[in-house]
């Protein structure tokens, strides 16, 4: 029996992709235009990395020992997982990392085939098309929890702004910027961030409302020594846009007001952004925070804190009203709009890259 051409076994897998009932068929289209871009066959050399990439494809040759090769359109699925991570690879020059994702593809049972799928063509949109990073990006504002629960995120905040809720206020309490939501395959993460970072692909645009991280000893009114009166904080009003965002928390609080009108808050920095790490560290912070903080521009109203290790929002049981402390690897925050409210998310990545928080906190 002769087995399939280089052609063949890459056209049949494209179409598979294009048939696959995940995201808008204009993406799906998009995704299988994109591979076959990455791969002209025009020079001696082209032509060898097309044939290379086909026989990195078989299941035959590759299938793990103990492992079922499946049916034709299990086999099918692997030989897709396997494309789409090459390319991913391709794009953004991390051949090592995607290779191993390629590479599971041959060793995975056929019942984590659809999953895998799934989570290749939706990295892969984002790298391929504006279009298809949209796509992803609206699962993740239907399906906050679902998504932060699967996918790592990493936020690049952006000190725009930043003057604004520190020692030298201007009176506007607004700070909407555009950010970008790209891919980045070498750490398997969705980030997020100011500036289109070109080696990583397409982008999608959005709105956000962006909190800067303000050193505690940036807070007016703060103090030198203590204790010290977090009375001053100024917050960012979460308004103008539909997204929130605020950079990575490794010790930080995040705390805001609400007085039923404005919705207001901040993230306050124990070290990074300023001279003196505050006593105590992350969890001192938010201690401190619980008993005397208060935003200015909030007369009255009570503050929430969510900090490393100590905060004072309403507990969802079993969930504490913290994020855990230490963070061996970091925290991120967002906010959506729905049904006209504001709700915010946490999600913490430890140093192992594994996922072992992510819930709605407001």
């Amino acid at each position: 029996m002769v087995g399939k051409s280089d052609q063949e076994r890459i056209t049949d897998t494209l179409t598979l992709i294009e048939n696959a009932p995940l995201l808008s068929l204009v993406v799906r289209k998009q995704i299988c235009t994109w591979v076959s871009n990455l791969y002209p066959r025009l020079t001696s050399a082209e032509r060898q990395a097309y044939h290379s990439l086909s026989q990195s494809m078989s299941v035959s040759a590759h299938i793990a020992p103990g492992i079922a090769k499946g049916d034709e359109q299990q086999r099918a699925k692997r030989r897709a997982i396997v494309l789409l991570w090459k390319a991913l690879g391709n794009v953004q020059s991390a051949p090592g990392q995607t290779g191993q994702r390629a590479a599971a593809a041959m060793t995975m049972p056929t019942t984590d085939l659809d999953a895998a799928l799934s989570d290749a063509i939706s990295k892969a949109a984002v790298v391929a098309t504006s279009a298809g990073a949209q796509e992803v990006m609206q699962d993740l504002e239907l399906h906050p929890v679902r998504f932060l629960k699967k996918h790592r995120l990493f936020i690049n905040g952006s000190t725009a702004g930043g003057d604004r809720f520190s020692t030298a206020p201007t009176g506007n309490y607004q700070n909407v910027l555009t950010f970008h939501f790209q891919y980045r395959a070498d750490h398997d993460r969705f980030v997020m961030g100011p500036t289109k970072v070109a080696f990583l692909g397409e982008a999608g645009r959005f709105d956000t409302v962006s909190i800067p991280a303000v050193h505690w000893s940036h807070v007016p009114g703060v103090g030198v020594a203590p204790p010290h009166n977090f009375g001053g904080i100024l917050g960012c009003e979460v308004t103008g846009a539909n997204f929130m965002v605020t950079t990575q928390f490794t010790g930080c609080a995040f705390s805001w007001t609400n007085d039923g009108a404005v919705l207001r808050a901040s993230h306050t920095s124990p070290s990074g952004g300023g001279p003196v790490t505050y006593p105590g560290g992350g969890i001192a912070l938010a201690q401190r925070l619980t008993v005397n903080g208060a935003m200015a521009n909030a007369p009255g109203r009570a503050l929430s804190v969510f900090g490393s290790g100590a905060g004072n929002i309403p507990a969802n049981a079993p969930d504490n009203p913290f994020y855990p402390a230490p963070v061996t690897g970091w925290a991120s925050i967002i906010g959506l709009t729905k049904g006209g409210q504001w709700r915010f998310y946490s999600q913490v990545v430890d140093i192992n890259g594994s996922i072992p928080e992510a819930r709605r906190i407001l």
